[in-house]
């Protein structure tokens, strides 16, 4: 397969059949990201004409807000303002290459998750302005290489 001008390799688990850059793991995480955050019934701002696909590639296709690297690793998610809602799924927390999470500026709600704290990869964390209640997890503080972290004063 090739994408942006590179040749990508494979893990070797991935089924010969498979015609995507990400892992079947990565791009289920991300589909369902985007359903547990309801992208299917609001369709999320932006997105109107550039709709997520659960039939394509997010790399390949480049879909709206998902950065990859160039094996096929999700590596950011840009999706301020994206009108994201609900609570955030645990899904994110199976996206283990991403390094930049900006979720910033919708409509999220409930308590930052513990999950965030397993994602060592994660180098930028923008949670402002959603409706996020309680402390950041612990957790998250000790995640090796956080550089930037950008969250509202918790709700009670």
């Amino acid at each position: 397969t090739f994408l942006n001008g590179k040749w990508i390799s494979y893990p070797r688990n991935i089924p010969a059949s498979w015609d995507c850059a990400a892992s079947p793991e990565e791009k289920g995480a991300l589909w369902d990201f985007f359903v547990g955050t309801k992208g299917l019934t609001t369709g999320w701002r932006f997105v109107a004409n550039d709709k997520w696909d659960n039939k394509t590639c997010p790399c390949i296709h480049k879909w709206r807000g998902v950065v990859c690297d160039s094996v096929g690793h999700i590596v950011a998610l840009n999706l301020a303002g994206f009108g994201l809602q609900g609570t955030i799924p645990e899904s994110l927390g199976k996206l283990v290459w991403l390094k930049s999470v900006q979720l910033q500026v919708n409509e999220l709600s409930g308590e930052i998750p513990q999950l965030l704290g397993g994602m060592i990869s994660l180098e930028k964390l923008f949670l402002q302005n959603n409706r996020l209640t309680g402390a950041v997890p612990y957790s998250v503080s000790t995640l090796p290489r956080l550089k930037q972290l950008f969250v509202d004063k918790p709700r009670d």
